[in-house]
């Protein structure tokens, strides 16, 4: 993950676009056709009796485990979320960018005023370390998730901008 940068001496915080190489959507879109395998393997090329047995009935659950996983690669790879965000003191703007493997990039650029609040947002999982996000809640519409490498980086990005709210707030 790329790091979060502060630049203009902490007037400007800067999330980079998600750290997606331009191989990873086809990449993902071809590992989508590993798991199909199983149901060519077990479905299509043996013969099978005309009649229903427990062992068809346990192939064709496999197999339907198999296209689904297939459909979440091709999904990932199609609608996986890039996005790009910039907190601009000077400016008074929270610039959010993003795209998917659909959608060409957009661009949103939102006053200090209409963000309502900024919060560290902790994901705790069974596997592994938590993950950490920058959460911004804008006025009337959906919050906005930006991911931090580790929590004391978010931490330091949700006071960083909630310096600048306040600030802007007070020149109001």
């Amino acid at each position: 993950m790329d790091p979060i940068r502060f630049l203009d001496a902490g007037n400007t915080i800067e999330f980079p676009k998600s750290p997606r190489s331009a191989m990873s959507r086809p990449l993902l879109f071809l590992l989508g056709f590993v798991p199909l395998y199983a149901p060519y393997d077990l479905l299509i090329r043996p013969a099978w009796p005309n009649g229903f047995s427990m062992a068809l009935l346990l192939v064709v659950v496999m197999s339907a485990g198999a296209v689904f996983l297939s459909v979440l690669f091709w999904a990932a790879a199609i609608l996986g979320l890039n996005q790009y965000a910039r907190f601009d003191a000077a400016a008074g703007v929270f610039t959010y960018g993003y795209e998917t493997g659909v959608t060409k990039y957009g661009e949103r650029i939102i006053p200090f005023a209409k963000i309502e609040d900024v919060s560290l947002k902790i994901d705790s999982w069974t596997d592994g370390p938590p993950s950490y996000s920058v959460v911004v809640k804008i006025a009337r519409e959906r919050m906005k998730t930006l991911s931090a490498p580790s929590k004391e980086e978010a931490e330091r990005c949700v006071s960083a901008i909630n310096e600048m709210l306040r600030k802007a707030r007070a020149n109001l």
